[in-house]
């Protein structure tokens, strides 16, 4: 999982194992372009929806597990409480996000809660320190099934990552959320929310820096290094082949002098000797010359 990684990739498929829940389900491939859905439970899937009124069975574009509700909303306890030990990411948490007064002009009723696995609220909480100026505050478990849940279904904004990660606000009534096959057609967050500059920060914060699932890094290209190499190679081989041969035509040159040193030398006093026989000669009949 990468915080700012763009995702993609192409889809994996869950090993069948016995003691894997999700034997044989998609994940993976999902994009950072694809992270927003809307405030209805169930929306956000890039691919893998086979049936709109229900989560069970679908893929997890982004390798994370979506949220559950009370009731078995859209047969979410497929992934409820009780494989909360095996949840990527952890167990499902929340944190409030409150703005800090000295640096946005707001109520001091305006606050926000996230609601997502544990590390990815971890994660993202420096983000929304950093950035958007909230409160620095600790991620606790959540229970979205309690009737004394801090936010319900129905205070969502807004959900992310195929439903794994959601804005809330008590504040806030989605009066359709409980309506497993209705889909918005407009604009669903209220004007008051939706320009206030400290939600725009969360909003797009969470949109650009929730953990997704990356692919796996790239292999090296080796077919580009024979392409490379072999030029190379015969180059090298060219030099070398050019360099015996010289070393080899030197070798054989003093082959020859060592094995006829002696008729060489031979040769020289021949030579010397033909010299001063016909320097006397000379000599000779210069001063025989009347």
């Amino acid at each position: 999982m990468d915080q700012w990684g763009n995702g993609g990739g192409k889809t994996w498929t869950i090993a069948n194992d016995s003691y894997h829940p999700f034997a044989h389900r998609e994940f993976g491939a999902g994009t950072r372009g694809e992270i927003r859905g809307t405030n209805m439970f169930g929306s956000g899937y890039p691919y893998g929806v086979w049936n709109t009124t229900s989560i069970a069975r679908r893929s997890f574009p982004f390798g994370v597990w979506p949220l559950y509700w009370e009731d078995d909303f859209m047969d979410s306890n497929e992934v409820g409480a009780q494989l909360d030990a095996i949840r990527p990411g952890g167990h499902i948490s929340i944190v409030p996000l409150r703005a800090q007064k000295e640096n946005f002009t707001i109520s001091q009723d305006e606050v926000y809660y996230a609601v997502g696995d544990s590390q990815s609220l971890i994660s993202i909480l420096i983000s929304y320190v950093t950035w958007c100026h909230a409160s620095l505050a600790w991620p606790t478990r959540f229970d979205p099934t309690s009737p004394n849940a801090t936010v319900k279904l129905e205070n969502v904004l807004q959900y992310y990552r195929a439903s794994s990660f959601a804005l809330a606000s008590p504040a806030y009534s989605n009066p359709n959320s409980r309506n497993a096959s209705y889909q918005p057609t407009g604009e669903w967050i209220p004007e008051r929310i939706k320009n206030s500059p400290f939600w725009q920060c969360l909003d797009s914060t969470t949109a650009s820096a929730l953990p997704i699932m990356n692919p796996p890094p790239k292999p090296p290209k080796y077919d580009i290094l024979p392409a490379i190499m072999c030029p190379l190679w015969m180059v090298f081989l060219g030099a070398a082949g050019v360099i015996l041969y010289v070393i080899f035509l030197v070798c054989w040159k003093m082959r020859d002098w060592a094995w006829n040193w002696g008729v060489i030398q031979e040769e020289k006093r021949h030579q010397m000797r033909t010299r001063m026989r016909i320097r006397d000669e000379t000599i000779f009949q210069y001063e025989r010359y009347p």
